[in-house]
């Protein structure tokens, strides 16, 4: 569901841009396009933590099993989907403070990679650096919302708020696994208000 509301979302903000011309939409759409390329990744590496092949081959009276696993392929999912993820919320974070030095984009990318590269040896590393760069993103759009006073604002602030949360509650995961059903839950929840927000935007 996460997946299709952000391909969603790309659509409606492209939409936008060709409306407007502002690149700041195509900027979001080019964010949400990654970020449903990263939660594609995140399933496939779900996906091949539980499936195993395991092969049988009969020499005579004794029989080999071959248990095939796909630790690889894990590995290199869950990096791209991490990579993704935080490229995406980076841009996202660089376009709303409308940053358009490269130098410090070039360096913001870096830190996102390395964050990236370090959550592999630790998984609050990663969440910990999504969170962050939402609470900027929130803080921002809480601003904006009060200022502004519209429907559509308060939806895209209450969204981000849904997205830094989910991101501390994927943290908790570590104590309980119950929270990784609130974290999606969240997750889900603020990329609907999200849509909603961009939905009321494009018929006006």
């Amino acid at each position: 569901f996460s997946i299709i509301v952000s391909f969603l979302i790309v659509v409606f903000a492209y939409k936008i841009y060709r409306l407007t011309a502002h690149k700041k939409y195509l900027n979001f759409s080019i964010a949400f396009l990654l970020i449903a390329s990263a939660l594609s990744f995140k399933i496939i590496s779900n996906f091949v933590v539980f499936y195993k092949t395991v092969e049988k081959s009969f020499y005579g009276l004794f029989t080999v099993t071959y248990t095939h696993s796909f630790d690889f392929i894990n590995l290199v999912a869950l990096f791209l989907s991490r990579l993704l993820m935080i490229t995406a919320f980076t841009i996202i974070l660089t376009n709303i403070f409308n940053i358009r030095d490269k130098r410090i984009i070039t360096l913001l990318l870096f830190f996102s990679f390395l964050a990236t590269l370090f959550s592999n040896y630790s998984y609050v590393v990663f969440h910990l650096t999504i969170a962050l760069i939402l609470g900027f993103i929130s803080f921002h759009y809480f601003k904006n919302c009060t200022t502004k006073k519209i429907k559509s604002a308060f939806l895209v602030m209450l969204s981000f708020l849904a997205l830094f949360l989910s991101q501390i509650m994927f943290i908790f995961f570590i104590f309980n696994d119950l929270f990784y059903v609130f974290a999606e839950t969240l997750q889900l929840m603020g990329f609907l208000f999200l849509l909603g927000a961009y939905i009321i935007i494009l018929k006006k």
